[in-house]
């Protein structure tokens, strides 16, 4: 799941200006997208909502649900400890 917001975050990159040129460029222009505004709009809510539900889950029902990898536990069994999280 790490991994795939950290890839996710590359897909950001085309949003970045490449130089100072092309960064006055764009504010002179008054040039908008609303394709990639309505992306970074949705992936801040995205990993805001997924981080604030671990962090409750984890401290509300630590006792059933703290040991889960996909929660930053180390595993509930041996079998759950040996797959990828």
């Amino acid at each position: 799941l790490v991994i795939l917001i950290n890839l996710s975050s590359l897909l950001s990159l085309p949003l970045l200006p490449r130089q100072k040129k092309e960064t006055r460029e764009l504010v002179a222009k008054g040039e908008t997208s609303s394709f990639w505004g309505s992306f970074v709009i949705f992936s801040v809510l995205t990993f805001l909502s997924y981080s604030t539900l671990v962090t409750f889950v984890t401290v509300k029902y630590h006792d059933v649900y703290g040991c889960m990898k996909i929660l930053g536990g180390g595993g509930c069994s041996a079998d759950e400890s040996s797959t990828m999280a």
